[in-house]
Formats: C-alpha cells, sequence, structure tokens
C-alpha cells in the first residue's frame, strides 16, 4: 500500500457462484429498490434487463467470503431477472486480501462519479478510516452524539464537514453543546448547528453558558429561531445560513444586560 492509504492491489477476473456473494454494509451505501427495478423495467413496465450490460462486478474475497465493493445492484437485478440465480456464475473483478478499511477505499474510488449520498460516503469513509470523518465522528461520540438518519441522530455530515473545516474539533464540539442543549434534538437540525458554529466562529469569545441559556429561554424555541430566519430570508434577501445566525444574534441581544454581541449584519 502507498503512503496516501491507496489501495494498489490489482484485481484479476474470476467466476464467481452468485450465492456466494455478501453485501458489507458498513463499506458502501444501502441497496435502493428503486434503482433496480429502472434496471429491470422501463417506464411503461417492459422488461428491460440485459445481462450483457451486467460487466464485472467488483468482489473482494475475505474470511471465505466473496464481499461485494461495487456491483450490489446490478447483482440484486441480476437475482429479480433470474429465478436460477442460486445455480449461476458471475464473472467479477476480485480482490483477494483485502482488509474492510481498504474495501471501504476501493468503494470510494469507484463511485467518485456515481450519485452518493453524503451520508453513504460519510459512512464508508469512516469505515475506511479517513480524515476528517474519523475525527468528526470522535467529537460527535464524546458527545453522546451519533451520526445517522434514525431519530435523535445527526443527519447531516456535509455540514459537519463544513463545521469542522472553519475550525475544527473545539468549534464542532462547541457548536453541538449549544446547539443540542439549547433546542434538543431540534438542535442537530442542520441549519441550526450552521447558524451556531457561524456565530461561534465571528464571535471568539462567546460566552457558552449564557448564549445557551438565553436560546434555550427563548420564547418559542427552535420553530421562533427558525421563523425570523424565514422573515429574514425574504424582507433582506439573505441566504439561510446567514439569517439563521442573524437569528440567533437577535435572540442572544434581546434584553441583554451584560453579553451584547455587535449585530450581525452590522448597525
Amino acid at each position: 500500500m502507498s503512503s496516501n492509504n491507496r489501495v494498489e492491489r490489482t484485481a484479476r477476473l474470476k467466476w464467481v457462484n452468485v450465492k456466494d456473494m455478501r453485501v458489507q454494509g458498513d463499506a458502501q451505501r444501502g441497496l435502493k429498490s428503486t434503482r433496480v427495478h429502472k434496471m429491470l423495467f422501463d417506464d411503461e413496465g417492459h422488461e428491460i434487463f440485459d445481462p450483457e450490460q451486467l460487466g464485472y462486478p467488483t468482489l473482494s474475497y475475505r474470511d471465505g467470503v466473496y464481499y461485494i465493493c461495487d456491483g450490489q445492484h446490478r447483482i440484486a437485478a441480476y437475482k429479480e431477472w433470474d429465478k436460477d440465480w442460486e445455480t449461476q456464475q458471475m464473472q467479477c473483478q476480485v480482490y483477494e486480501g483485502l482488509t474492510r478499511q481498504e474495501e471501504a477505499q476501493i468503494f470510494l474510488r469507484l463511485n467518485n462519479t456515481l450519485t452518493v449520498t453524503p451520508m453513504a460516503k460519510f459512512k464508508v469513509a469512516l469505515t475506511a478510516q479517513q480524515e476528517p470523518e474519523t475525527s468528526i465522528n470522535q467529537v460527535v461520540t464524546q458527545h453522546h452524539l451519533k451520526i445517522g438518519l434514525a431519530v435523535g441522530q445527526l443527519k447531516c455530515p456535509g455540514t459537519l464537514l463544513t463545521i469542522w473545516a472553519r475550525g475544527g474539533a473545539p468549534l464542532l464540539g462547541k457548536s453541538l453543546r449549544i446547539a443540542y442543549d439549547a433546542f434538543g434534538e431540534f438542535g442537530l437540525d442542520s441549519w441550526v448547528l450552521d447558524g451556531v458554529s457561524a456565530v461561534c466562529m465571528r464571535y471568539k469569545g462567546l460566552d457558552e453558558v449564557e448564549a445557551t441559556r438565553r436560546l434555550r429561554q427563548m420564547a418559542g424555541g427552535y420553530n421562533a429561531l427558525m421563523t425570523r430566519a424565514t422573515q429574514y430570508q425574504h424582507q433582506q434577501g439573505r441566504k439561510k445560513g446567514d439569517a439563521v445566525a442573524g437569528s440567533i444574534v437577535t435572540t442572544l441581544n434581546a434584553g441583554s444586560k451584560g453579553m451584547k454581541l455587535p449585530p450581525w449584519w452590522g448597525k
């Protein structure tokens, strides 16, 4: 392996039993039934699947199992098309001796030009132990939170990457604490986190405890914060992230007797 952690092993063409192929869940995005359906049928419901268009799925032979690195939708479509798929073989590009991390790196490389959701790409990057995703996940975990699509989880990996680029672990940690402590699960909203981090970044000496207290006591809470931000968007022509940050500053300054921040947009 090279110094930049890119896999340099070469794969070889090999006939593999379809029934022996498995998906490594954290090494690639989830199966989308709609995508499989489009491979099988046109918009009028006519069968269009052509096995000659399968190409060569990419597999990793590890621990006696053929894990699918690329091609799970093609393989799933083939299984739908051929009812006797358990007796069939498919010619594939096969790597041997890869670790799960290397398999994830292969997936990322093969899918650079394909549509992959930010969440799927972030999860694969974690498996590949890439940065800054690994460090971001560590900060999130330290705050007893999780990155994922379930209720109560952080569903905005793109925003987390943006915050990290702004100020690394200190800014991400402070933003998570203020947003979550002030608004609960609503504070995990991408726009709230983005706005809080922007405010923390500009006002370096922002008192975290006091800021959290004022946001928590805001009449109407999250809904009021976002309503005002929407008004700023329409009335002042602000972009949403900028409008949310302005709404946060307005809240922090409302009736304040001590901490008074300069206006977000000037006088």
